[in-house]
């Protein structure tokens, strides 16, 4: 069953359908032209969410049953340019994707704390850096076949 709700002006403001299983799919409609969008399990949980903005960029989010969300950018071509991911217990991973390929990842712990940092570049080499809770910085750098060419 699919439901609309418009202005005083006939501008369409949210738009509804619930499944014959339960679940239901929600989107907002806002005045810029972005829209919002959440899908709903039967019970009523948020499974997944994109909000669409006006310049065709988007952001997509999943939310698992454990309580994580990962969520993906897109520019307005439809390329990723960096996600995240956010567990409920405060720590996060965010990556970035660069135009060439490489792809930057960077891990916090709860208390928002970097504890490792990896850059994987186009032809399979990359850079590894963790950090210890003693204030210890260990870089090791990977050929594009995986072998250690430099750190410990």
């Amino acid at each position: 069953r699919d439901t609309n709700h418009f202005d005083k002006d006939g501008v369409l403001t949210n738009s509804e359908t619930k499944r014959p299983d339960g679940s239901s799919i929600n989107t907002k409609h806002e005045p810029d032209g972005s829209k919002n969008t959440n899908v709903f399990d039967a019970d009523g949980n948020r499974v997944q969410s994109e909000s669409k903005k006006p310049d065709g960029s988007s952001d997509n989010s999943t939310y698992r049953q454990d309580g994580t969300r990962d969520t993906n950018h897109f520019d307005k071509d439809g390329a990723r340019t960096h996600s995240e991911t956010q567990r409920p217990d405060g720590s996060s991973i965010n990556s970035s994707y660069e135009k060439d390929g490489t792809k930057n990842t960077n891990v916090f712990d709860a208390n928002g704390a970097i504890t490792n940092s990896e850059t994987k570049r186009s032809d399979g080499s990359s850079t590894n850096t963790s950090f210890d809770k003693n204030g210890n910085t260990i870089i090791r750098d990977f050929s594009p076949n995986g072998d250690l060419v430099r750190g410990g």
